[in-house]
């Protein structure tokens, strides 16, 4: 072999390492920010959660409310337990991602203004975490106070 054509391949390999060294680097630098952000994650109830001093309301997660705001004791019953079932996905992931939609929720009487939100967490989304569990509801799937009618 030539030793221009050696030099051509070092040159080649040697960006290819450059590249590979890079793609490295960015792919820690994506878990830190995950992990950081994952870190200042704050749940307030099951569909609502805290983090850099912005409130963001969980897109398409309906979860159950607390008195006096619950429309039923049922609903009520279960807001603990949909609460700390979110406390608890959050202290065992290792990663958390929030992908605002664009949409925000002006203040009202009962909540201070809410940014809408995807939040995954080690990739899966919260949403379908809280419904796989029954913690939650998909937005429009009906609310905690119906009784199933017999058929």
């Amino acid at each position: 072999m030539g030793l221009s054509v050696l030099r051509a391949f070092a040159a080649v390999l040697g960006g290819a390492v450059v590249v590979a060294a890079l793609v490295l680097v960015g792919v820690a630098w994506q878990r830190a920010q995950a992990a950081s952000v994952k870190a200042g994650v704050s749940i307030v109830d099951g569909d609502t959660f805290d983090y850099g001093g912005k409130r963001f309301r969980v897109f398409e997660l309906d979860a159950p409310d607390q008195k006096p705001h619950a429309k039923c004791d049922a609903e009520a019953a279960l807001y603990a337990a949909s609460k700390a079932h979110a406390q608890r996905l959050v202290a065992v992931a290792q990663s958390a991602e929030i992908r605002p939609t664009g949409r925000v929720q002006p203040a009202t009487e009962r909540y201070r203004e809410r940014v809408e939100a995807r939040l995954f967490l080690d990739g899966r989304n919260f949403t379908d975490l809280m419904v796989e569990h029954g913690h939650g509801k998909y937005t429009g799937a009906g609310g905690w106070c119906e009784t199933p009618t017999g058929g």
